[in-house]
């Protein structure tokens, strides 16, 4: 018992490492894209080449093109409909990678978060910081968010049936409404979460029964 439990949690923390990994990379590309506008990061980049000259300078090509300027504006009428896909697209992944872990970060509780959080009422709080991750994953497999409706359904329903204002970083939040607004798998799943929602502010004792025993299923 004791050897099949840590080699569980040695696959576990090896996961959770591999997933953390992948959601960090997009996670520099959004908030460096947030924090320091494109064209400053532009001119850096040429001061540290000139200051330091092509040969002393390792993987400059790459850093060029994960730094370089995008679409991205603080006026959202200004945003090109892609982004952030064009820049999670400068950095090259195993889509099928991705995918595999979308689908285990969407499927199992990695956090082991449910036995702090019992109560179904509270699985957004659960399972939070799963939802960031997703957030972040998922533009690196942009035909998740285009074409993919039911695997969007399940996302939505576990991990943002309640909450689409949500914290994905330190500080960082999103709208979920105004970031998948150009991806209509996502904005569907999203319309009918918000209309079960509406339908759960008024139901009455007996649905609510039937509604969570049904939900525990």
């Amino acid at each position: 018992f004791f050897k099949e439990t840590a080699t569980t949690e040695i696959y576990t923390q090896a996961f959770v490492g591999s997933v953390r990994c992948v959601q960090e990379t997009g996670l520099m590309m959004i908030i460096l894209d947030l924090t320091i506008p494109g064209p400053v990061r532009e001119s850096i980049i040429v001061s540290h080449y000139r200051y330091k000259g092509g040969a002393g300078i390792q993987n400059m090509d790459d850093v060029i093109k994960l730094c370089g300027a995008s679409s991205f504006s603080n006026k959202p009428d200004k945003v090109q409909k892609d982004y952030p896909v064009e820049l999670f697209n400068r950095h090259s992944v195993d889509q099928r990678v991705v995918s595999a872990i979308i689908d285990h970060v969407k499927e199992e509780d990695i956090y082991q978060q449910t036995k702090a959080y019992p109560s179904i009422e509270h699985k957004g709080v659960a399972l939070a910081n799963q939802a960031a991750i997703l957030y972040v994953l998922l533009f690196f497999v942009p035909s998740i968010l285009q074409d993919n409706s039911e695997m969007m359904r399940d996302i939505v329903n576990k991990h943002f049936a309640d909450n689409w204002v949500i914290s994905y970083f330190q500080g960082f939040t999103v709208d979920l409404f105004e970031a998948w607004k150009n991806f209509p798998a996502a904005i569907q799943a999203l319309n009918r979460a918000v209309s079960y929602t509406h339908l759960r502010a008024h139901e009455t004792r007996e649905d609510l029964v039937c509604r969570l025993l049904l939900e525990e299923q």
